[in-house]
């Protein structure tokens, strides 16, 4: 019966995408995330493991194709956190308008740290968190990303959406940072205002420098908005990370990195340590493909090449 149920099946390829799906799965990782990942249904997956799938070619490729990529994400290098000059500055911030209950304006260009702190540190480390990354939003757009961090439903109005935010987050304790907060227009940052005022919340506002010639506008609810802010935090003051800190960073990474390789590094990310932590990973790539353990001069060249940010800057 199991025969007839497998005739239509190559059985070496079925046997082998199995035994990959199975310890995925003793890895923790639930059959429908797998099946969401493939981009299938997972009774369609549960029909092709079982033999029941009756045109199996048309699947494989789909399961396949996933299996190879989630291979290679497993090879990538992980990049851990590692304490550079500003890191103490932005954890101080915004822990301070978490106990102060008011806000924090965290500012500084592009590559000073800003996101890779709040979500390599700062995050794992402080489960009251709430982190959401902003873009050119609504309010109501505004309101369905927090409550969507929140795990609140997200279906309704932005009346009731507000409504149910605020009694998950009044005197929880929680503080809100909000990311790329520049891009927020005046509706929002009102809206913000009120729920720090009605939630009880501390709320840390993360962005380019323009962000604070946004809220020293001179209307009154600016006036509102600025008299709440308890820590300002502008990180052109502390400077761009230096040849010390991408020490740290590339050592975490290749314990063995030789000086010239650090600087090579240090120099080609322009200041930028997002632009740093791409180069690493595609530099390691570029050598574990050539079969080298360790990363040379020519990898970060030719990583160099195929990363925009570091053409354009």
């Amino acid at each position: 019966m199991q025969e007839e149920r497998f005739k239509r099946y190559n059985m070496e390829v079925h046997n082998e995408l199995s035994k990959k799906i199975e310890v995925l799965k003793s890895r923790g990782m639930s059959q429908n995330a797998i099946s969401n990942k493939m981009g299938i249904s997972s009774a369609a997956l549960s029909s092709y493991l079982s033999g029941a799938y009756p045109n199996p070619e048309t699947i494989e490729f789909k399961i396949k194709t996933f299996l190879e990529r989630n291979e290679r994400e497993q090879e990538k290098l992980e990049i851990n956190y590692v304490q550079i000059k500003a890191t103490p500055f932005i954890v101080q911030a915004i822990n301070s308008c978490q106990r102060d209950k008011d806000f924090a304006v965290i500012v500084g260009y592009t590559g000073t740290s800003k996101t890779w702190t709040i979500k390599k540190k700062y995050l794992p480390e402080n489960p009251s968190a709430i982190y959401i990354k902003c873009n050119k939003s609504a309010v109501g757009q505004l309101l369905r990303m927090i409550a969507g961090t929140l795990k609140i439903d997200i279906k309704g109005n932005s009346s009731s959406l507000y409504e149910k935010i605020i009694a998950s987050v009044k005197n929880k304790d929680y503080v809100l940072i909000v990311d790329e907060a520049d891009y927020l227009n005046e509706r929002c940052l009102q809206m913000l205002r009120n729920i720090s005022d009605d939630g009880n919340i501390g709320i840390a506002l993360v962005g380019l420098p323009r962000l604070v010639e946004t809220i020293t506008k001179q209307e009154q609810d600016y006036q509102q908005l600025l008299r709440r802010v308890g820590t300002y935090l502008d990180l052109r003051t502390i400077g761009k990370y230096d040849m010390s800190d991408a020490e740290k960073i590339v050592k975490d990474c290749f314990p063995e990195a030789k000086k010239e390789i650090i600087e090579k590094y240090y120099f080609t990310s322009r200041g930028c340590i997002g632009t740093l932590t791409k180069l690493i990973e595609k530099s390691f790539e570029i050598a574990k493909n050539n079969n080298r353990v360790n990363v040379e001069i020519e990898d970060i060249e030719r990583s160099k090449e195929v990363i925009l940010r570091t053409i354009i800057m």
